[in-house]
């Protein structure tokens, strides 16, 4: 460490940077902290100060003390009341059969502990700190009959922490699958990647947290499902989708923000009205799959010397990534550059689900979801647009996933 370094007013600043960055987890600080343009930092050092002072006053002892005992967890339990993970509802639900214990026990000698412990609501308030705050596990520690709990989803948090690192991808029985995260007001759909929203004219897509990743059960144990490179695909979509909109005519949906949060990656784009080709009658479609096609033409007359997604990212066709013999094949892999442009703008997911149409004039309103897009030879970009169904042969189609693993051995660097 530096002498600038050691010196206190680079601590005091290293500390006051540190203390704002565990502050900015809660919302009621941000606004506040907007609304009267003072820092949430200074704000709460205030307050903390003021609660000391008063501290010193017998009237406001008691009331300040008890304040501190149920304001911020009372906040922070609902908060966990909405949220998947098991550690919150746990801390909390521990720490409120403690403080209500220690009420009782106070119920019963506080005029002797108050006649023999001088500045006893301050010893107090400092205790119920001590039992709140999840780095020092008070609560837990002091209340012996609760420690197994918080020690088994620690356990837990270990295990799936390892397999999150380790991109565990397992197939097990349905029966064996957690149920899908909570559905907040607004949710109109759920994936085991990300959760969906409609609110008037906006539609919000997002990715989900750690916390809310299906999971196996197998035993004691719950293996969490973790998405493949879902933060790399969203970012991808939306490169994808303005390098499109500035190189083409393809019509698609108008980003208005995108932004990371939380440990989530959201995209909020203008709601396209409409149905998806899917929807159509049979005897509608065929202008517009003419149309489709035609946009696909317009993207492959758009070529790269360089495989790989909009975004930098090798982000590979879907049905590669599905085949599980090709999945092992694909992680970390880096393809060397071709002499001359001869890797085309791929959609890579064009099925009937991803084309909206406007239902009286038959013509496409947008293609959506291009997080698989990239520039790679012509023949990634399968025609399934074609027919109802997935992005990946079904019975009766031919499965070209290893002839596509053939053209990615031949680019490998």
């Amino acid at each position: 460490m530096s002498a600038g370094e050691r010196h206190p007013l680079f601590k005091a600043a290293h500390y006051s940077a540190q203390l704002d960055k565990e502050l900015s987890k809660f919302p009621i600080l941000i606004n506040l902290e907007q609304r009267t343009q003072v820092p949430k930092t200074y704000a709460v050092i205030g307050a903390i100060l003021f609660v000391v002072f008063l501290h010193s006053f017998n009237a406001f002892a008691a009331p300040i003390s008890n304040l501190v005992g149920w304001g911020l967890p009372a906040y922070l339990s609902f908060k966990a009341i909405e949220t998947s993970s098991r550690h919150d509802g746990v801390q909390w639900l521990t720490y409120w059969v403690v403080f209500s214990f220690f009420n009782f026990l106070e119920s019963f000698a506080l005029r002797l502990v108050l006649h023999c412990v001088p500045w006893y609501f301050a010893f107090k308030s400092l205790f119920i700190v001590w039992l709140q705050l999840s780095s020092f596990r008070g609560a837990q520690v002091t209340y012996p009959l609760s420690r197994e709990i918080p020690q088994q989803v620690a356990r837990d948090d270990l295990d799936n922490q390892r397999i999150t690192e380790e991109k565990c991808d397992p197939v097990a029985p349905k029966s064996q699958i957690s149920p899908p995260p909570i559905r907040e007001e607004g949710c109109s759909g759920i994936s085991p990647e990300k959760k969906y929203y409609e609110f008037d004219q906006v539609f919000i897509k997002r990715s989900l947290a750690p916390s809310e990743y299906p999971f196996i059960s197998l035993g004691n144990k719950r293996i969490p499902i973790v998405p493949h490179m879902c933060l790399e695909r969203m970012k991808n979509e939306v490169a994808a989708i303005r390098y499109v909109q500035n190189n083409t005519n393809i019509p698609t949906p108008n980003i208005r923000c995108t932004f990371e949060d939380n440990g989530r990656f959201y995209i909020i784009t203008d709601v396209v009205p409409g149905v998806t080709l899917a929807e159509l009658p049979d005897d509608k479609k065929a202008g517009v799959i003419a149309e489709v096609e035609g946009y696909m033409a317009q993207m492959h007359a758009i070529k790269s010397k360089v495989m790989g997604g909009v975004s930098g990212d090798n982000v590979l066709p879907y049905r590669c990534f599905r085949d599980i013999n090709g999945r092992s094949k694909l992680l970390n892999l880096k393809f060397r550059d071709a002499d001359t442009p001869e890797f085309v703008l791929c959609h890579n997911d064009l099925s009937q689900y991803n084309v909206i149409v406007d239902e009286k004039t038959l013509r496409v309103k947008a293609i959506l979801d291009w997080e698989y897009a990239g520039f790679y030879p012509p023949e990634f970009d399968g025609k399934f647009y074609l027919r109802r169904g997935p992005s990946v042969a079904i019975e009766g189609e031919e499965n070209d996933v290893p002839k596509l693993m053939e053209v990615l051995d031949h680019w490998k660097a």
